[in-house]
């Protein structure tokens, strides 16, 4: 009857209504929320492109998957892409020892972190610079690796004072 129908009307009109809101309220937060990952990507980004030091990811193969500016000027390249589309075997284009680097990732993949590992390298012109390295493994929520992660300081002028001071004594 009229009135049965009536109150179905009201009631799906009530419905709607809360639908709507809280559609709306959820579509409000997610905007919210995207704004706030943008700021902080945008702030990580930056301090990423504007860091000192060299900041990389690799995978366990030995290819470089991204570095920053410094990291690419570091070792004489002219943009980080330039790096990442050259370097497609960093045991024996960076390393001059190349089982410096299979070391290293033994020690990242059986769980170390490691801190402070110093490593005579190449330059893109072949040249030699000291570096020290702070490394992690990223893996995933079932524990495969997917890349590695660090940064790397060049130490070339401390190394060489070091080494001028041995043989001076």
């Amino acid at each position: 009857d009229f009135f049965s129908i009536t109150i179905i009307l009201i009631l799906t009109m009530v419905m709607v209504r809360l639908i709507s809101q809280s559609l709306f309220q959820s579509s409000q937060q997610l905007q919210k929320e995207l704004r706030e990952r943008k700021l902080a990507e945008e702030k990580y980004r930056n301090i990423f492109e504007n860091a000192i030091d060299g900041i990389f990811q690799s995978t366990p193969e030995g290819r470089l998957i991204s570095v920053n500016p410094a990291m690419a000027r570091m070792y004489g390249y002219e943009s980080p892409q330039e790096m990442v589309n050259s370097v497609t075997d960093i045991a024996n284009q960076i390393y001059i020892n190349p089982a410096a680097r299979d070391a290293l990732r033994i020690r990242l993949e059986s769980g170390d972190e490691i801190r402070e590992y110093e490593a005579l390298e190449y330059r893109k012109d072949r040249s030699k610079l000291w570096t020290s390295m702070n490394a992690q493994v990223i893996r995933d929520e079932n524990g495969n690796t997917l890349y590695y992660e660090g940064t790397v300081e060049d130490v070339t002028l401390r190394k060489e004072m070091e080494i001028k001071r041995k043989e001076a004594e």
